[in-house]
This record gives C-alpha cells, sequence and structure tokens, in this order.
C-alpha cells in the first residue's frame, strides 16, 4: 500500500482518518493506580457524529491506558461499529507480557478488527526489559500488528533500540507524552 500515516495504520488506501482515540465510558472498571480517571463518557455514537461532522472517514480506536487489559469494551464497540457502512474503524489492544494470548486469541482479535499492541510503558521502570515483552511483540508481529508505544519522551532512547530492531511498525502514541 503506497500511502502514508492514518491510511497506513488503517490499512486503507483512501480516506481520512483520525489515527488515534479512545472510546470508553466511565462506569467501566479500571486499572488501580492508574494516573487518570475520566468523570465522564466518551462514547462510540458521539464519536461517529464528530467523525461525520469533520469529513473523516473513520477511525483508530486504541485501548486507553486506565482500562488496563480488558479489551472487552474495544472489541465490542468494533463489532457494533462495525456494522456502519460509512464509516470505517480498527483497534489497538493493550495485552498483558505477563500472560500473553494463545495465536487463536490475537487471530480472533485480529478477525474483530485489532491491528496494533499498545504497550504502556508510562511510569513503568526506568530499564526496558526487551525479553519480558518479547513472546508478545513475536505474536503480534506474527499478526503484521504495529506496536504502539506509550512512554515518557525521555524514555524513547533506551526502548526504541530494542523495538526498531525486531518490529517493522512502531507508533510513538501521544507525542511521547
Amino acid at each position: 500500500m503506497n500511502c502514508c500515516g492514518d491510511k497506513f495504520l488503517m490499512r486503507r488506501p483512501h480516506g481520512r482518518y483520525d489515527g488515534h482515540c479512545h472510546v470508553f465510558r466511565a462506569d467501566l472498571p479500571m486499572v488501580q493506580n492508574r494516573r487518570y480517571t475520566p468523570e465522564y463518557d466518551a462514547l462510540p455514537e458521539h464519536l461517529c457524529q464528530l467523525l461525520e461532522a469533520h469529513n473523516l472517514d473513520g477511525a483508530l480506536l486504541v485501548q486507553p491506558s486506565f482500562l488496563g487489559t480488558n479489551n472487552r469494551y474495544l472489541l465490542d464497540t468494533l463489532a457494533e461499529l462495525g456494522k456502519r457502512n460509512t464509516l470505517h474503524f480498527k483497534g489497538v489492544a493493550v495485552l498483558d507480557p505477563d500472560s500473553p494470548p494463545t495465536i487463536t486469541e490475537l487471530e480472533r482479535m485480529s478477525s474483530q478488527g485489532v491491528i496494533g499492541l499498545r504497550l504502556n510503558l508510562y511510569r513503568s521502570p526506568e530499564t526496558f526489559d526487551h525479553s519480558k515483552w518479547r513472546t508478545l511483540l513475536n505474536l503480534a508481529e506474527s499478526q503484521d500488528w504495529h506496536i504502539e508505544l506509550h512512554c515518557e519522551a525521555g524514555r524513547l532512547p533506551t526502548v526504541l533500540p530494542h523495538l526498531t530492531a525486531n518490529h517493522s511498525n512502531i507508533v510513538i502514541d501521544h507525542f511521547g507524552l
């Protein structure tokens, strides 16, 4: 595919897309020790209204860090939005490196529209232990998922060499915070 940015991530040759957005409800179960707790809902129907109002063709939905590795709302949202004929959506999941999914589970997520793995390294130990993530990263690579890195910009020089040496597509989200 010969395109750039949003179209590359969305795996679509044409269109205009939001390359990183979140949908959630404030009443969903959230992880302990989160740095942020929303007091509002960011609902899929509101996102669709915004996308249509700004003549966008869809969005890449990223699992918010405060929801941890419970990707159920993301997957349900992708399924529901997949019924819309006018907008296109894909997803980026967060998975636990200490209990990686099976290849069958990853294939199921891929079939549901997941195309990326988000590494939530914000506030994690200073040293990036690539060996801890290797199995999960290799599984993501086997599905042709991009790796989305969520960490402080100052840590990028220690994290990126490990990722770029072993993985094809790396995205740094939130401008490296």
